[in-house]
């Protein structure tokens, strides 16, 4: 692993202990003189580590509003012992703790830290200094507000996460220590980071293969003619482009395992950043949509190519015995999860009318089957894209798109739109569907 450590330069000292602690860690300092300089050290940079840690985290936030992470950053996260070994100096100095000034953000963290020294809150005066906007300025603004504190009251003792502030304060002769992480806050971060790193590579280099099988096609629902076998020749055409173009999407190659089953070997990272984090897959419903058949998908994970495959087929045996139509995740044999889980609907009488509309159209036949049962059961032949949308459960996009495949074949045609007025746009209502209102006729 290649980490680039941020550190500044007053605590370069800090590096040396570090030499040889981790040896499966290349650490390459990266050494800046005061925060707004970071941005500089690092530009185009990012792509020669892994992460990049830095020592505090307002270094890590400044940057960030200069330069895009392109890969992990973290930061040091100051421990209560480390601020306990610091107030403990102070104390030893014969600085007076119970009279507090710090510019340390966290509250939370300062009061536990007097709780675990058995200090009662009521007994102290602590002062924490005001949110700046950080900026150039802001060092020499919190530099002024100890100064102004240190006037006010002698008696007290400074705290601070700033070598840039600490540094001018000492030479002043002010009662101030500096909270620097500790070796072990260090290392612990180191371990942190290492580890993030591990179940990163990990994880993006995971095996996945995916099986898409098509379900059987019921042969009862047609008589058989030398005509319905060559429709159902066609719509085994139809099935196998969209796998394809579903190959394209999860920039995979397509194997085939049998005239029905189709398998694909892609990344876990790839197929996440194409399902929105495993979360849609409409992708695989474009099948179902666009053609008569539906479809049995399984997404195997595994470390191995061979382990992956075989949960794939664990997956697809699981869709195929709960009646086709489904999805499954597998990643082992005791986490296997659906996100589909949807009973195939029972299919209507597919007629040779309709099966020819669907390899005109390229819209499925089950689609048109259930099309013409809308019509029929409304008693109209007029309907709105809006009013098709919510009877076959799609997006009124995917409705408007569909209308134009039918009308570019001349199964339906416009009868006309809304309109606000004589003159301008069609309504919001309307517009968008690209149709208002439209006649079916089918052969």
């Amino acid at each position: 692993m290649k980490l680039a450590f941020i550190v500044p330069k007053t605590h370069t000292h800090l590096l040396t202990k570090l030499v040889g602690q981790f040896s499966q860690i290349e650490i390459t300092p990266i050494i800046y003189d005061a925060i707004f300089d970071i941005p500089f050290c690092i530009e185009g940079r990012q792509q020669e580590f892994d992460q990049l840690l830095f020592l505090g985290e307002t270094a890590k936030l400044y940057t960030q509003t200069k330069i895009t992470p392109s890969i992990p950053w973290e930061f040091v996260e100051h421990s209560h012992a480390g601020c306990l070994n610091y107030l403990f100096q102070l104390t030893l100095q014969g600085h007076n703790i119970y009279h507090l000034v710090t510019d340390i953000q966290d509250h939370q963290l300062v009061f536990d830290i007097y709780e675990e020294l058995g200090i009662p809150l009521d007994q102290t005066h602590i002062v924490f200094a005001p949110v700046y906007d950080f900026n150039e300025a802001y060092i020499e603004e919190t530099l002024q507000f100890f100064k102004a504190q240190y006037r006010f009251n002698k008696d007290i003792a400074c705290l601070t996460k700033y070598a840039k502030v600490y540094e001018p304060l000492k030479k002043l002769g002010y009662p101030v220590a500096c909270v620097v992480p500790t070796l072990l806050d260090i290392y612990n971060s180191l371990q942190k980071v290492y580890t993030t790193y591990l179940f990163t590579v990990s994880r993006d280099s995971q095996f996945v293969i995916i099986y898409v099988g098509i379900d059987d096609f019921k042969n009862d629902r047609l008589p058989y003619t030398e005509r319905n076998e060559y429709q159902g020749m066609l719509e085994n055409v139809n099935v196998i482009k969209h796998i394809y173009d579903l190959s394209v999407e999860i920039e995979s190659p397509v194997f085939h395992v049998t005239e029905q089953l189709f398998m694909f070997f892609t990344s876990r990272d790839i197929i996440e950043r194409r399902t929105r984090g495993l979360e849609d897959f409409s992708m695989f419903e474009t099948i179902r949509e666009n053609t008569a058949s539906t479809i049995s998908v399984s997404i195997g994970f595994g470390k191995t190519a061979i382990e992956a495959q075989y949960h794939a087929r664990i997956g697809l045996n699981r869709a195929r015995h709960g009646g086709g139509n489904r999805i499954y995740l597998v990643y082992d044999l005791h986490h296997i999860y659906t996100p589909i889980d949807r009973q195939p609907e029972p299919h209507p009488n597919i007629s040779n009318e309709f099966l020819e509309i669907s390899q005109r159209t390229g819209i499925g036949a089950l689609t048109i089957s259930h099309l013409h049962s809308f019509i029929l059961q409304a008693g109209k032949n007029e309907f709105t894209t809006a009013e098709i949308a919510d009877f076959l459960k799609i997006t009124p996009r995917s409705a408007a798109r569909m209308i134009n495949k039918l009308l570019e074949k001349g199964y339906c045609f416009e009868v006309g739109k809304k309109y606000q007025r004589k003159t301008g746009r069609p309504s919001a209502n309307s517009a968008f569907l690209r149709l208002s209102s439209m006649a079916w006729r089918f052969p």
